[in-house]
């Protein structure tokens, strides 16, 4: 039986969805790290809630950049290999961002990193001369 998503409005993996056609979706886990679970309820817009051992945050709230498809090895020849995997797992820093059954101001995009400013200046200067 497949996990139930605890993100409000969110009815992945219910019966009724199932029943109706819908597909099953992976679903993963709170973080067994504080500092991380922490994150993930702030990011969460669901009011005094405590996750359980066997509550789930569906793929349906992560962006595509977070979730890792496929596992890289290496055959004996050497070569690198993709393989897809039957679980989809998680990025160490992945957030729930995403809420689509939601107000929009809750869904939050993935922020941009940004070079020190120093390092952009260098770097266009670099850019200048070489052109």
């Amino acid at each position: 039986m497949p996990r139930k998503c605890c993100v409000p409005g969110c009815n992945s993996n219910y019966d009724s969805e199932i029943k109706k056609g819908g597909p099953v979706v992976s679903a993963f886990r709170f973080p067994k790290a504080e500092e991380r679970k922490k994150l993930w309820l702030l990011a969460i817009p669901r009011k005094d809630f405590s996750p359980t051992a066997n509550s789930v945050v569906c793929m349906k709230h992560f962006s595509e950049d977070d979730i890792i498809r496929y596992d890289l090895y290496k055959t004996k020849d050497g070569t690198t290999q993709q393989l897809l995997l039957r679980c989809p797992k998680l990025k160490e820093d992945a957030l729930p961002r995403i809420f689509p059954n939601l107000p929009k101001y809750l869904t939050k995009e993935k922020s941009v990193v940004r070079n020190d400013p120093q390092e952009r200046k260098k770097s266009f200067q670099q850019n200048r001369r070489s052109n």
